[in-house]
């Protein structure tokens, strides 16, 4: 996991040396809730 960060760091750090500037955007969803039953709290009824 180290590794993987200090790759992706090294590639912004040459990119940012590289173009006048980066912008990155990141966003994540909630993962839907385990029923414990295989079904999950977002599915939809099929029918």
């Amino acid at each position: 996991m180290l590794g993987v960060v200090v790759l992706i760091y090294a590639l912004i750090k040459y990119l940012s040396a590289c173009v006048d500037g980066i912008h990155i955007a990141l966003s994540a969803r909630p993962a839907p809730a385990n029923l414990g039953n295989g079904e999950t709290a977002n599915r939809q009824p099929e029918g």
